[in-house]
């Protein structure tokens, strides 16, 4: 990996180390800002896995969480192109977890430490596929309907099997449904990984891993 494209990574493990000792609360996937449990199993997250080393707990593993997405085939994960766009620098660490309850660190001189269940398993990342028309917000561009991108995985590193993939609707349904004015009204629910917070009573809000060891565990 280019050591420019680890600096970011780095730089968040640093931040977040001094939380290891006095505890972390896991991640878990989220429908409307409440732990689903095994409600979604196709579910995933996309991580870094970096092995790194500290002289006062030894080697751990560093898994930073950026972005959900769906098993849709066997070795193909849905997500969206802005989480991949560029990433391919990055390839011989990205890896999708299935855990229901991803830990942002594992520590491997703790045995008591979570541990990823086999029936909610990791696999590598060997490919991404971007959108072709998609261009980011940066070069000016809007995404429209472009914001997509597919992992191909790579089973053969799988810790466990992979779930069920999900059902994925005829093309052009959305499109269909808005034509003959049967969208509106239509409930979807929002699956994914994260932390949610809330504010004064309001609905919950997300919030990612890194703010959360920033303002405290």
């Amino acid at each position: 990996v280019e050591e420019s494209a680890m600096v970011p990574v780095l730089t968040r493990s640093a931040a977040c180390l001094a939380l290891v000792l006095c505890g972390l609360t896991p991640v878990t996937a989220i429908t409307f800002g409440v732990p689903d449990g095994d409600a979604h199993p196709n579910v995933g997250l996309i991580m870094y896995r970096i092995e790194l080393f500290h002289p006062d707990i030894g080697a751990y593993y560093y898994n930073w969480g950026f972005c959900s997405g769906a098993l849709i085939a066997p070795a193909l994960f849905l997500t969206a192109a802005h989480c991949a766009y560029g990433e391919e620098p990055n390839l011989p660490i990205l890896w999708v977890s299935f855990d229901t309850n991803h830990s942002l660190f594992e520590v491997l001189a703790w045995p008591d430490w979570p541990e990823p269940n086999p029936n909610h398993p990791r696999v590598r990342v060997q490919g991404i596929h971007v959108h072709p028309a998609y261009r980011p917000w940066s070069e000016g561009q809007d995404a429209g309907h472009t914001d997509l991108a597919v992992l191909t995985l790579d089973l053969a590193t799988a810790t466990g099997p992979l779930p069920a993939p999900a059902a994925v609707p005829s093309a052009g349904i959305l499109d269909a449904s808005h034509e003959d004015h049967t969208l509106m009204g239509q409930k979807f629910t929002a699956v994914g990984y994260g932390q949610d917070i809330q504010f004064g009573g309001g609905p919950p809000a997300f919030i990612d891993a890194y703010a959360t060891c920033i303002t405290g565990p």
